[in-house]
């Protein structure tokens, strides 16, 4: 499939675009260290890591959720979307695999989220006052 980027490149690509080390990049997003090395190691799947953790992922990168799991040719990537022939997404099994991922996102609580946003705030505050220099 031409175009198409798997999930740690994406990540990868995005976090330096930002200009940011790995370290910077998981405090933004209040994972470890260890935890953000793991989601741009080669061969890591979006789903094999939380919900709660995608989405600190995609906050502390400033990119909507959907985008970040995208692949390089706007399907949704990961080994449960089917693809037709012409290598396209499946559309029923696209919109199925979008409305499940909404809806476990949906199920963080409103604490939850604000304590993400919270520490995404507070990371990037810290980044600010190491560059503001």
């Amino acid at each position: 499939m031409v175009g198409a980027t798997s999930f740690p490149v994406r990540v990868r690509r995005r976090r330096l675009a930002l200009r940011l080390t790995q370290r910077v990049a998981a405090q933004r997003a209040g994972v470890s260290l260890a935890t953000w090395q793991s989601l741009e190691r080669v061969g890591a799947e979006a789903d094999s890591f939380q919900d709660l953790t995608l989405a600190r992922v995609a906050h502390g990168l400033e990119i909507e959720l959907e985008a970040l799991l995208r692949d390089g040719d706007g399907a949704v990537g990961g080994p449960d979307v089917a693809r037709g022939d012409d290598g396209a997404a499946a559309p029923e099994e696209l919109i199925e695999l979008l409305d499940e991922r909404l809806r476990r996102l949906a199920e963080v609580s409103e604490e939850t989220f604000l304590l993400v946003h919270g520490q995404a705030l507070e990371a990037a505050e810290r980044f600010l006052e190491v560059f503001d220099r």
